[in-house]
């Protein structure tokens, strides 16, 4: 009954310790491919497959540069050829959608000022904001209109209030 125990311990701790180590080496790689990419997005005004693949490259060669600059290069070909997989998958998917990331960002910011505000100041956000907001909220009307148009509603349905006119 000890030893049975003892064991079970033992694999718990050694758990714990290799899903830390594992946590932050994904959490590293991630945070440096986030921020590569973001960093290529903003600083250029417009999102591009290739800040994916700047990301995926910078992030390769930093992940290895300690064992040496041949496995800098082969994590940086193949951070670079999943960095153009993910770009591509992201781009194709904004594009189907109708938006771009320019456009959720800002949509995403508008979106917390509100939140953002009220937390900091402690104000209550009045309902007359929250209907300002969604009704002026420029993406969710080009969404709109891109779904009626894709669905060619007929005239007498409101999009906006879900609502047949008669």
């Amino acid at each position: 009954m000890h030893a049975r125990r003892a064991l079970q311990d033992k694999i718990l701790i050694g758990f714990f310790k290799e899903g830390l180590r594992f946590g932050l080496k994904v959490g590293t790689f991630s945070m440096l491919y986030i921020f590569t990419t973001v960093f290529c997005s903003v600083y250029r005004g417009k999102t591009n497959v290739l800040d994916f693949v700047a990301g995926g490259t910078v992030s390769g060669v930093l992940w290895r540069i300690t064992y040496g600059p041949k496995a800098a290069l082969v994590t940086s070909v193949l951070g670079s050829v999943l960095g153009l997989f993910a770009g591509s998958v992201s781009m194709l998917v904004l594009h189907l959608s109708g938006t771009s990331l320019e456009e959720l960002r800002y949509w995403h910011y508008s979106k917390n000022t509100v939140t953002r505000r009220s937390d900091i100041f402690g104000d209550e956000i009045k309902e007359s904001e929250k209907l300002v907001m969604k009704a002026s909220d420029p993406l969710q009307e080009h969404h709109d209109q891109l779904v009626a148009a894709r669905l060619s509603l007929p005239k007498n349905v409101d999009v906006k209030s879900d609502k047949i006119n008669s």
